[in-house]
């Protein structure tokens, strides 16, 4: 009888406690993988580091005010804003529109939809190289066909400013918008269709339901996709480091290109990663008061 209390009890601790032994090797992962490289990077925007020199004295706050001094990296903080509203907006109005479509039932549903994410597979160097060589001027398609529509060659640098950036946006929002599609799609597909049946039967018309009920519930995902995107669109890299072959001079540096250049091409680490830790906290301060706004919503 004790034997048997005893293993009861050791039963009942096991599964009081089983919880925190079955996390904790993946914590103690996690914190090792994860939280070492963030100190570590905290710890250098503080000191003058360079990872050539074993000397590392304490300077306080002056990497970052040299990087919010420093002209190209305000300028790159602006380029970077730019592109990420006007892809996110694009992408939201083209995600949106397919996600519409593509919600009602129709012969061939499926294979649209399939066809529609593909790109969202593709690795961003591929896909910026794809569009290279589709803008590729003198050899391009979109250069050759212009030059027959015109009756002369386009001669447009697709790889130099301004037209750098809109080749930027043409992968983006290729690239991203099934992204859109797909939560938006989640989104139309959760609305209760008795709703839009209801809307009908007193007389309201397409737009009005769209306005009234379809995007109020649709705001959450909406929310969701936005925030997601904006965050991901401040990491712009690839794009830009594969369309101008790492060479974007200044006025094709996005905040991820001009960080990068700076920390492992001229090893200013230092420098790099007070960029690095102001560019999260711009982004915290952006997305916190969506996700409140979207958690309140949701709770109301």
């Amino acid at each position: 009888m004790t034997e048997r209390g005893s293993f009861r009890r050791f039963g009942m601790r096991l599964d009081r406690h089983g919880r925190g032994l079955l996390l904790a090797p993946p914590f103690l992962v996690i914190l090792v993988v994860v939280g070492y490289p963030i100190a570590y990077s905290l710890w250098v925007s503080f000191v003058e580091f360079n990872g050539r020199s074993a000397a590392s004295p304490f300077v306080g706050l002056r990497n970052y005010r040299l990087f919010i001094e420093d002209g190209i990296a305000r300028q790159s903080v602006t380029t970077t804003a730019a592109l990420a509203v006007a892809a996110c907006a694009i992408e939201l109005v083209l995600g949106f529109a397919l996600a519409f479509v593509v919600s009602k039932p129709f012969r061939g549903r499926g294979m649209l939809t399939i066809v529609c994410v593909l790109p969202l597979f593709v690795s961003p160097v591929v896909a910026a190289q794809l569009w290279i060589l589709l803008l590729r001027a003198g050899t391009g398609p979109v250069d050759i066909v212009y030059s027959h529509v015109l009756g002369h060659p386009l001669g447009v640098d697709w790889a130099a400013a301004p037209w750098g950036y809109v080749t930027i946006l043409l992968v983006d929002v290729w690239q991203w918008t099934p992204f859109m599609f797909l939560i938006l799609l989640v989104g139309l597909i959760a609305v209760p269709p008795e709703l839009d049946e209801a809307a009908d039967i007193d007389g309201a018309g397409p737009m009005r339901t769209m306005r009234s009920i379809t995007l109020p519930l649709i705001v959450p995902y909406i929310g969701t996709a936005v925030v997601i995107r904006i965050i991901d669109s401040a990491k712009l890299f690839e794009v830009p480091y594969t369309l101008t072959g790492g060479h974007p001079g200044l006025d094709m540096y996005t905040v991820s290109f001009y960080l990068f250049e700076s920390g492992f091409v001229s090893f200013f680490q230092s420098f790099a990663a007070a960029g690095s830790w102001l560019l999260l906290g711009v982004l915290f301060a952006i997305s916190f008061p969506l996700l409140y706004f979207l958690r309140t919503r949701e709770t109301e």
